[in-house]
């Protein structure tokens, strides 16, 4: 078992096109953040039942997340376009020789996409979309 652990920010994202219009949501987001994270800790990584997430919320817009599960490396980039209006960065292993990192991008991928399908159902982001 391992862990790897990232920082990460609340965005508001086009579900269309992918493009993520702002990489910071709010900056008075606790209200949000917090019940946001509890939503997105232990949801379920279809295809990667060994592994698990847990999200933690921060400050203001940011919270960290926490993969545990085997055959994990941190040889691999973030999904962060780190612009405002770019499309989100599928994540690479750094090592393409690396099973392990070539492992663990698909599974970032993969949780990032859960990710994406569980906040944008979510009901606090239904009433703030409205």
């Amino acid at each position: 078992m391992g862990d790897i652990a990232f920082k990460s920010n609340f965005a508001y994202m086009d579900l269309e096109t992918g493009i993520v219009e702002k990489r910071r949501v709010d900056r008075h987001f606790p209200d949000w953040g917090i019940p946001l994270c509890d939503a997105l800790s232990g949801i379920p990584i279809p295809g990667y039942p060994d592994h698990s997430v847990e999200a933690k919320y921060g400050t203001e817009h940011r919270c960290g997340f926490r993969v545990r599960g085997p055959g994990l490396s941190n040889a691999i980039t973030g999904n962060d376009p780190l612009k405002d209006n770019k499309k989100i960065v599928q994540c690479e292993a750094t090592d393409v020789e690396n099973a392990q990192a070539i492992f663990t991008a698909e599974l970032i991928n993969a949780i990032s996409d859960e990710i994406t399908k569980v906040l944008s159902v979510h009901p606090i982001n239904l009433e703030r979309k409205a």
